[in-house]
């Protein structure tokens, strides 16, 4: 392939990629400034999560609460009925003892770790927010302006009312649940208000950092998109310029070639249609004539 084939097919590359970018940067425009009245986005993904054994076993009941024989040891020895109070310090301490125990044994079952971003990108209020999903486990959510809420959940997390521009995040820890999301059950992923139902989109574990940028800040992300907008058209333009350059001079080259030729051409004609040269031809045309070869 030549230099100019080469050249040829980058233009059309910058050309098409100088389109594209224009395409993506007007609908950003469009989504970001003519929004509809009631628009609400849900976006988010899943991890494992595992708790060290050297955590769970910091939180173990018998390790932490004393038993019977163990309180009476530490009673005085002029104590009457040090058994009957050993026993009954006992009892009292029973329900914090199955409370630990209960504790630890959620966070024993908790396979995996959700996260979630739920955004109101309309310019209308929407209310009786709740969110679905088939798992099971702790919560907490993260809305601007509330404070955090943390609590257990059973498939479903109200989030009551989002203003325009308003977002929440969640996150939930999932008992007996890894963290694969199976296209069979991503559609249960959803979020119900009172003016209809968005289902989930589940991003990748990693996140690129177009995506980060465009999550966390979409103000500087539509400034990010303008940037590549006119980066790519000044270089599409550049191309183009070089381009009808490098035509040019291919037909500066070509025109310079015919005339050259066509020089070439005149002057040939001129030298074989001189006088000297026809009186040339005809001096040895006529000594021919007058002198005959002598005989052998």
């Amino acid at each position: 392939m030549s230099d100019s084939d080469s050249k040829g097919i980058w233009a059309v590359i910058g050309k098409i990629s100088a389109v594209i970018a224009l395409i993506l940067g007007l609908s950003s425009v469009y989504s970001h400034f003519f929004t509809k009245e009631i628009s609400l986005d849900a976006s988010g993904n899943c991890e494992a999560f595992i708790v060290p054994n050297t955590y769970l076993r910091a939180i173990n009941a018998d390790d932490i609460f004393l038993t019977a024989d163990e309180i009476e040891k530490l009673l005085p020895e002029k104590l009457e009925d040090k058994d009957l109070v050993a026993s009954k310090i006992t009892s009292a301490s029973t329900k914090r003892r199955f409370k630990l125990y209960d504790a630890a044994r959620s966070i024993e079952r908790i396979n995996s770790f959700c996260q979630f971003r739920i955004s109101n990108t309309g310019n209308k209020e929407i209310q009786d927010i709740n969110f679905q999903l088939p798992r099971e486990g702790l919560y907490v959510t993260n809305k601007l302006g509330e404070e955090t809420k943390a609590a257990e959940f059973n498939n479903v997390i109200a989030l009551g009312k989002l203003n325009p521009g308003g977002e929440v995040k969640i996150g939930t820890w999932n008992t007996n649940y890894n963290s694969d999301v199976g296209w069979w059950e991503q559609s249960q992923f959803r979020v119900t208000h009172t003016n209809g139902v968005v289902q989930v989109t589940f991003l990748p574990e990693n996140t690129t950092s177009l995506g980060w940028l465009y999550e966390s800040y979409p103000n500087i992300s539509l400034i990010f998109i303008f940037l590549i907008l006119f980066v790519a058209i000044i270089i599409g333009r550049s191309i183009g310029v070089a381009e009808q350059k490098e035509k040019l001079k291919k037909e500066q080259e070509k025109l310079k070639s015919t005339e050259i030729t066509d020089s070439s051409n005149t002057v040939a004609g001129t030298s074989e249609g001189s006088p000297n040269a026809i009186n040339a031809t005809a001096t040895v045309e006529t000594a021919d004539a007058v002198d005959p070869p002598s005989p052998s």
